[in-house]
């Protein structure tokens, strides 16, 4: 309980700032209050992932589907749709990251096709992070490449996934 009690201290600042763009935790604090006990939480192997491991609770059995070991970026939009459909009456949400997202984001077109009422949340950070930390973690923070997404000048680039989801026929919402 001792150790419990110091991990909330230490992550409580992330967690209840009102910064943004909004951090992860903060993110986290949010979905959980919006997703019933019994709803269904979708990761892939992204930082979401790992982060929703530590900090995100899950309070039943079958409420927490990850790609887990198999590191399956781009696993968390299909699996939550195969979820939803699955299990129609219980809530389902995909957290992912962008570039997750942009590994299968065109399932999208299905879960509109079919009427899956599934809420995705993207958390866009502009670039593949769970990558560059393993590339700093094994290697040495000089030999991380190809990380972070940037346009050809080399400034940063964020997807607008709002608006490709519109473009896909689903309710969207962008913040910051």
């Amino acid at each position: 309980q001792d150790l419990k009690a110091k991990w909330d201290e230490h992550l409580r600042p992330m967690r209840s700032t009102d910064y943004l763009p909004m951090t992860n935790s903060r993110a986290m604090v949010e979905i959980r209050k919006g997703l019933p006990r019994e709803g269904i939480l979708v990761t892939d192997s992204s930082n979401p992932a790992n982060q929703a491991f530590n900090e995100f609770p899950i309070y039943g059995p079958k409420t927490n589907i990850v790609a887990g070991g198999f590191s399956g970026i781009g696993f968390g939009l299909p699996a939550a749709i195969g979820a939803q459909i699955g299990a129609p009456d219980t809530p389902v949400l995909a957290m992912i990251g962008d570039g997750s997202f942009l590994q299968t984001g065109t399932e999208l077109a299905t879960a509109a096709m079919l009427n899956v009422p599934l809420v995705v949340v993207v958390l866009n950070n502009g670039g593949w992070e769970a990558i560059k930390d393993l590339q700093i973690n094994l290697f040495g923070e000089d030999r991380q490449i190809i990380t972070g997404f940037t346009t050809p000048k080399g400034e940063p680039y964020f997807a607008n996934i709002a608006e490709f989801a519109r473009s896909l026929g689903c309710a969207r919402r962008r913040t910051r």
